[in-house]
């Protein structure tokens, strides 16, 4: 009877250890996992900013304005606002690991289709015709497509964001 009042003992002691053990390991990480969001979140909201900031930059009325290429010839205007934009996605390269890949395509091919845009606009144009020409082109092309290229990836990144700090 002692012997089996000894092992009781002993499955007992083992089953708290076992259970302290458990306890303890899963707060650990509970702790961990708390202090990795609280580091990294504040990072990943840098890179949404900074990306919504980015794709508003680059939308069609706001990069013009901004980008008013006073005394350029249209096809001049063209390859200035190429570059513009592709300087503003360079500039934002390393956001990318702050952000969810399927996002970070969208935001891609919202930079390639605004490119395109001004390819397209600038498709019939010679150095005789001038900034303003170009713009308004832009514009035009810009209101006959039912969204901007850059309103699809500003709703998934902001949806995304929404997504993080719930």
């Amino acid at each position: 009877m002692l012997n089996t009042d000894i092992q009781t003992v002993i499955l007992f002691l083992i089953s708290i250890v076992t259970a302290v053990l458990i306890t303890y390991f899963l707060t650990k990480n509970h702790f961990k996992k708390s202090q990795n969001n609280s580091t990294i979140l504040p990072l990943k909201l840098q890179a949404f900013e900074r990306m919504v900031l980015f794709l508003e930059r680059i939308t069609p009325s706001n990069l013009l304005v901004r980008e008013s290429g006073i005394g350029l010839d249209a096809l001049s205007y063209q390859q200035f606002l190429l570059a513009t934009v592709r300087q503003e996605f360079n500039h934002n390269l390393t956001q990318q690991i702050y952000i969810s890949q399927p996002t970070w395509a969208v935001i891609s091919k919202s930079m390639n289709q605004i490119v395109s845009l001004i390819n397209h606009s600038a498709k019939d144009f010679s150095h005789e015709h001038t900034s303003k020409d170009l713009a308004r082109a832009i514009l035009e092309n810009t209101l006959q497509q039912k969204n901007t290229p850059t309103a699809f990836a500003l709703q998934i990144l902001k949806d995304e964001i929404e997504s993080e700090i719930s």
